[in-house]
């Protein structure tokens, strides 16, 4: 079988796959080898192709500043729990408040909340997508 496996792979390309394991029986190394059927129909293409036409551009999201802005929801969520800003009375003028608390305290020069340590700007963006989010799925 070995003989007749090495005038197969004789013919093979390197883009072919080859299976290797060894039987139970008796440890022998066998080579299993598979190839793929030329497709002269289709020929391969030089570039590949995805077509992301009026989809989001998800890449243009300012990393550094969405890192910040989940910092903020992770130190929320560890205080407060997960989510919770959902159920907070009132949440749309409150969250009005505090974002315009956290620019505030920016413009005068302070950079970060002196109780998370993080950038204030963060605070404000956080709360402005919690108010952004009843916007637009028509909570608000």
């Amino acid at each position: 079988m070995k003989d007749a496996l090495d005038a197969i792979s004789e013919t093979v390309s390197p883009r072919d796959v080859v299976f290797s394991w060894y039987t139970h029986s008796d440890l022998e190394h066998v080579e299993i080898v598979a190839w793929r059927k030329a497709r002269s129909e289709t020929p391969a293409p030089s570039t590949g192709r995805k077509d992301d036409t009026n989809k989001r551009r998800m890449d243009l999201l300012p990393p550094r500043a969405i890192e910040a802005v989940a910092d903020v929801l992770t130190f929320g969520a560890a205080k407060y729990g997960p989510d919770n800003w959902r159920m907070v009375e009132g949440r749309r003028w409150r969250y009005h408040a505090a974002a315009l608390r956290h620019i505030f305290a920016w413009a005068r020069g302070e950079r970060c909340d002196p109780e998370t340590g993080l950038h204030h700007l963060a605070h404000a963006v956080c709360c402005l997508l919690f108010i952004l989010d009843e916007e637009v799925s028509g909570d608000a």
